[in-house]
């Protein structure tokens, strides 16, 4: 059933290896040699058990395009905090002559990834060699190999960015296409950095995004990143992050999603460096038949590290949802302290949420814990409610907020926050 997709995905590589450099050209082909090694997904392959990847195959895209867009366009779509920092891809391609750096100090180097490949060669090549040799999802190496577009920051050491980084990816095809957006952000010792992503759509046409963000924090370096998942109902939207923390680095991470035919969050986080922490956050408001399904794998590969994940989903009518999450504590990664909860709200008597948890740990001096819960609204709670004047849809309302209230209360950005209380 896979074999024409598989074929069509063939045709977009021919056609992506056209007019690039020889360097460029020798990744690219590298990282499809190894998508062909690792295959098409089955419900076989970790991480991907509950995804209709069946209908999935069935589906037909384009190589997309990067249409002329008006600027008077994105006007409504940039953040007040972001007017001099936002950066814009359309249809997965990073479009500098849209976007707006003006406002970062300027230490900063913002550049498309393909000159980055040459001026800051050392950075990118080391890091995309150990992504072809390490890498196991085929959707992450799929990425690589037909990226067209892709956008590169590095944040010297001890750089402050103030302004908020913005985002905004658009959809602009008038069929459907694939996209392959790619960031690769280096962070500095101390170095920080806020980062806000928000997807919008001027068409409604079906479209696969398969995009990757691969983040490298230096000693002491902040990284935290505030994001929407807001694709067309009709959309496929694939995304993973892939980030290595070394010594006192921190990385926090929240997004929030309605869903789509299936929206998939890939996660790989290493705690390279001692002291080491990384906070992640999501959750998904999900109803008809949209789903949101969520991987997670931290390696805890050195002493002393924090990690902590919380993924709330709230699932009506026929949608679905899943959480498969595992933390890897390494022999030397003696006093870890990690930490896993999943927590579903089911609305609806078809919606359905899986959760599968997992811990492995090969240290002995170790706090590691892991739940999951699956629960419908709480009928006393809301009896409570009625008994002080407050009607059944206010009632559900208030404990549909206060379900993701955690989630929400520790986003730095009064007017993100809102956009994301919004979206419960």
């Amino acid at each position: 059933m896979s074999e024409p997709f598989l074929h069509s995905l063939g045709k977009h590589f021919e056609e992506n290896l056209q007019e690039i450099g020889p360097l460029q050209k020798m990744i690219r082909e590298k990282a499809w040699d190894r998508f062909l090694e690792r295959g098409l997904p089955t419900k076989k392959m970790a991480g991907y058990q509950y995804l209709p990847l069946s209908q999935f195959y069935q589906e037909s895209f384009d190589l997309a395009g990067s249409p002329e867009i008006d600027p008077a366009r994105l006007e409504s779509y940039i953040h007040p905090h972001s007017q001099r920092s936002h950066v814009v891809f359309v249809n997965g391609q990073y479009r500098p002559e849209l976007s707006d750096m003006s406002g970062v100090p300027e230490k900063v180097v913002v550049r498309p990834l393909k000159d980055a490949l040459n001026g800051y060669g050392n950075f990118l090549q080391m890091r995309l060699c150990r992504t072809l040799e390490e890498e196991v999802d085929p959707f992450v190496l799929l990425n690589i190999a037909l990226i067209q577009m892709g956008l590169f920051i590095y944040v010297p050491p001890k750089v402050v960015v103030e302004a908020p980084i913005q985002t905004i990816h658009l959809g602009a095809n008038e069929q459907p296409m694939i996209f392959s957006p790619r960031t690769h952000c280096f962070l500095g010792a101390h170095a920080k950095m806020e980062w806000m992503s928000r997807h919008h759509h001027l068409t409604d046409f079906d479209y696969f995004s398969n995009g990757v963000m691969d983040v490298v924090l230096e000693e002491g370096a902040q990284f935290h990143k505030m994001e929407i998942i807001s694709p067309s109902k009709h959309g496929w939207h694939f995304e993973a992050l892939r980030a290595t923390l070394k010594r006192d680095s921190h990385l926090h991470t929240l997004s929030m999603t309605r869903g789509a035919k299936a929206v998939r969050q890939d996660f790989h986080v290493d705690l390279m460096g001692e002291n080491a922490s990384c906070n992640l956050k999501g959750g998904a408001i999900l109803s008809d038949s949209k789903q949101a399904h969520v991987n997670v794998l931290i390696d805890h590969r050195a002493p002393d590290c924090q990690s902590s994940q919380c993924f709330k989903n709230i699932v009506a009518d026929v949608s679905r949802s899943s959480f498969e999450g595992k933390i890897y504590v390494h022999p030397a990664a003696q006093k870890t302290d990690a930490y896993q909860l999943n927590n579903n709200l089911i609305l609806g008597e078809r919606a359905m949420a899986n959760s599968k948890p997992n811990l492995e740990v090969f240290a002995d001096d170790v706090k590691a814990s892991h739940g999951a819960t699956v629960s419908q609204l709480n009928a006393e709670h809301l009896h409570y409610l009625k008994t002080r004047g407050i009607g059944e849809k206010e009632g559900k309302q208030l404990l549909l907020s206060g379900f993701t209230l955690d989630l929400l209360r520790e986003i730095p950005i009064p007017a993100m926050q809102d956009l994301m209380e919004a979206q419960v």
